[in-house]
């Protein structure tokens, strides 16, 4: 219609105008005469034909006096520029419609696609590469997009025909997202499932690693730089195989191609073929095979594909077991009736809980009544019944609100009832906090009960994988439960984690991998430098150079970093919780300072020094505060130690016992309260129970004002930290006769201690400058400050 519409104005301008002008006019001609703009005079209504039509517009002309050369410079330039652009107009009109190809892609719109009922909006959507410039896609969605086609292909579907990929479920545990994918064949929507997630997120490792579920159980590891020569692609998976190979038989997962190729080109017999025997016809094909080669790349690069159909993530059991640790709401909500029943109360959380229940009641019944009454604004004060109003105010005790699909009162109304919730646990803050630790500690240990022999097990695994790894000459290097799987029959899962003999851990990506028994150090290869902050030190950025220079074994240095992921790991195992989540942030800083670091430079050591002080101080003082807050928990974790690691978990006690004896030596020497040489020596020799004997009769002598000494705070309190340290002292030593036993068994903090003891005196030697612990983050020590920390640790 538009087109019509310009061409009729078109004829008309040109036919009715340029017909009654002749000639042209002469190059740099000006108009000669004003155009005066007066109404022209009514038309013969009986001049309708062509010749009527001129002779008018020539009368026109002459009345108007425009001169007749000046009218042609006009018609050349003012009427017959619009009418080249009314022609440029008519081509742009005339071109091309868009191509099938193009309708089919706005046919895979979200907003243009046939919707299933019940389904979500999409979430993504996939085109097809076009040669537009578009936005570069995130590893998660060119790994999506990988699978989309491959189910193309799997269907038999062309590459360009329409798609759509709908998010469809969430969850806390990795793979944490389900997308269903959606193809457009013969009219038809095509549908599927898929779940991912992405593997150590917020991680240190290079490689980019996500667990996906298509058919069956995989881990995808984007290497972070690209590789495009297939060459370089099968060596990398070579040399990955023989680290398996010096690992075996331990169970272990590398790249294969036949993982993702059996699933793009199916071989007969395949199900029935080894899996040695059926990767090697596809490396086979791929040598001469580009095309096939194409299916092992995502964004251009190759991907390392890795089979975990018949295992289970580490870090999967650990979100199962822990996951119910801060469920207060359900806890609350199964006995409802608990909070107006205080002797049950206190017979499910402990006789500390009591006063808390009568204060929570108290605070229900005052505002009763005022709930009342904001439900009397819509008539239905006589409606709710009370077991609806303390079901409120236990939600809001447990930290959830009124969420209005849940209660059938209007918007405000609902509203009003959480502002007034919300004030009333404002007010009682204290009391409110005292009964969600009361819950959190039952379900704690509820839990802890239950699964206390899985978390022996692990951790008795653990430690028989870090020996094993010592024994075959290897570091590994980036030691977290995201690479690591646990390895029984899937038919008892999670039953067989009771029994250590069962199951086996197993590893998964190897690329941080370094051989540590070369005849000479220098010889030993350079690792890749990298590692998760989390289960990391600073020496996993530090080079082979630099190591040889600030210490003097680097193959212990080496395998020492295994041993400090694994007492982040054993702890994780127990607690739920990170051991250096603190000290995980200070990775930033060291490696803008290692950046300008000179291995061949004078102050290397210095700068090696200031790191691993930085980095120690706060290791140090997050790993005392953690135990200690956890002492507990791990005191009733039993842990078998394998015999490969008896000696060194032996030079650790005695390292830790070495310390807390100087300790106590110093604290009986600082102190002002026994002057005596005797009194002194019978303190440093007193078992625990003697001092703890000394302070309960000093105390009883206070409190009947027998003896009433100008600081007897202070000698409560330093007689209370010294039995402290004369427990931990004989526990250790307990342990150290412990191991002596064939079959060694000790609590998981003596074995933290001492793991912890052994890596931090390899790592950071005593003849370096003192530490003053302190958190990352926190204020600095200064000088003075070590003194009083050593006097009060």
């Amino acid at each position: 219609m538009r087109l019509i519409t310009v061409l009729v104005l078109s004829a008309l301008l040109w036919g009715g105008v340029c017909p009654a002008i002749s000639g042209e006019s002469p190059a740099g001609g000006r108009l000669a005469a004003q155009v005066r703009l007066e109404r022209p005079a009514p038309s013969d209504p009986s001049g309708l034909d062509g010749s009527a039509g001129e002779n008018g517009l020539r009368k026109l002309l002459g009345a108007i006096e425009v001169d007749k050369e000046a009218l042609k410079l006009y018609a050349k330039w003012v009427i017959g520029a619009p009418v080249l652009v009314v022609a440029i107009l008519i081509a742009m009109l005339l071109r091309p419609r868009r191509t099938p190809e193009a309708d089919a892609r706005h046919a895979a719109h979200p907003l243009s696609a046939p919707r299933r009922t019940g389904t979500a909006v999409p979430k993504t959507i996939l085109p097809r590469k076009t040669s537009r410039p578009t936005a570069k896609l995130s590893d998660q969605q060119q790994v999506l997009r990988f699978f989309l086609q491959l189910f193309k292909r799997q269907q038999g579907a062309d590459p360009d025909s329409p798609a759509q990929l709908v998010r469809t479920e969430m969850r806390l545990t990795c793979p944490n997202e389900t997308y269903e994918m959606r193809i457009l064949q013969s009219d038809e929507w095509v549908t599927r499932r898929m779940s991912i997630g992405m593997l150590g997120q917020g991680g240190g490792s290079r490689s980019r690693c996500f667990y996906v579920i298509y058919d069956s159980h995989m881990v995808i590891k984007i290497p972070p730089v690209p590789m495009n020569r297939f060459g370089d692609y099968k060596r990398q998976i070579a040399a990955e195989g023989r680290i398996v190979d010096r690992l075996a038989p331990r169970p272990c997962i590398v790249p294969r191609v036949s993982v993702i190729l059996k699933a793009v080109q199916p071989l007969a017999d395949s199900e029935k073929l080894p899996e040695e025997v059926l990767e090697e016809r596809y490396v086979r094909l791929l040598q001469s095979d580009g095309e096939l080669q194409e299916h092992l790349k995502i964004d251009d690069s190759f991907a390392f594909f890795m089979d975990l159909a018949k295992h289970c993530f580490l870090s999967a059991t650990l979100e199962e077991i822990h996951n119910g640790y801060h469920q207060l709401m359900a806890e609350a909500r199964q006995h409802p009736e608990l909070l107006w029943d205080q002797h049950g109360f206190i017979c499910r959380y402990g006789e500390a809980a009591g006063p808390v229940c009568q204060a929570l009641q108290d605070a229900y019944y005052r505002c009763e009544g005022q709930m009342r009454d904001v439900l009397e604004q819509v008539g239905a004060s006589k409606t709710v019944p009370t077991y609806h109003l303390k079901q409120w105010f236990l939600s809001h005790m447990a930290g959830e609100s009124l969420r209005r699909e849940e209660v059938a009162l209007p918007a405000e109304t609902v509203e009003q009832l959480n502002r007034l919730l919300a004030e009333v646990v404002r007010t009682h803050r204290f009391q409110v906090d005292l009964y969600r630790r009361h819950l959190t500690d039952y379900i704690r240990e509820t839990r802890f009960s239950q699964h206390r022999r899985q978390f022996e097990s692990l951790a008795t695994n653990m430690l028989d994988l870090l020996a094993w790894i010592g024994q075959r000459g290897l570091a590994l290097r980036d030691l977290k439960p995201e690479n690591l799987f646990v390895a029984g029959n899937p038919d008892d899962y999670p039953v067989f984690l009771n029994h250590p003999d069962k199951f086996s851990i197993g590893l998964i990506d190897v690329e941080t991998a370094v051989f540590t028994d070369a005849e000479d150090p220098i010889l030993i290869p350079q690792p890749q430098l990298a590692g998760t902050p989390l289960y990391a030190t600073p020496t996993h950025l530090m080079s082979n150079a630099i190591l040889l220079e600030a210490y003097e074994d680097l193959p212990t240095i080496l395998h020492l970093q295994d041993w400090f992921a694994t007492i982040a790991i054993i702890f994780k195992l127990v607690s739920g919780e990170n051991l250096f989540a603190t000290t995980a942030h200070v990775f930033p800083e060291i490696l803008n300072r290692l950046k300008v670091v000179d291995p061949a430079g004078p102050d290397l050591m210095d700068e090696v020094i200031r790191i691993n002080r930085l980095f120690w101080n706060s290791a140090v003082a997050e790993f005392q505060t953690n135990m200690a807050m956890h002492a507990d928990l791990f005191a009733r974790v039993d842990v078998t130690i394998p015999q490969a690691l008896v000696g060194d978990i032996a030079d650790g006690l005695k390292a830790d016992l070495r310390e807390i004896e100087n300790m106590v030596g110093q604290a009986v020497s600082d102190q002002s309260f026994f002057s005596s040489g005797d009194k002194r020596r019978y303190l440093k020799e007193a078992p625990a129970e003697k001092i703890g004997q000394m302070r309960s009769k000093l105390t009883q002598e206070m409190e009947s004002g027998e003896d009433k000494p100008q600081h007897r705070e202070e000698v409560l309190l330093y007689f209370e930290l010294l039995e402290r340290l004369k427990a931990r002292q004989e526990k250790i030593q307990q342990a150290e006769a412990t191991l002596k036993a064939p079959s060694a068994t000790i609590t998981a903090d003596q074995l933290l201690d001492a793991m912890f003891q052994r890596v931090f005196t390899a790592m950071y030697p005593a003849r370096w400058p003192a530490l003053a612990p302190e958190l990352y983050g926190s204020r600095a020590y200064l000088a003075e400050d070590i003194t009083t920390y050593q006097a009060t640790m």
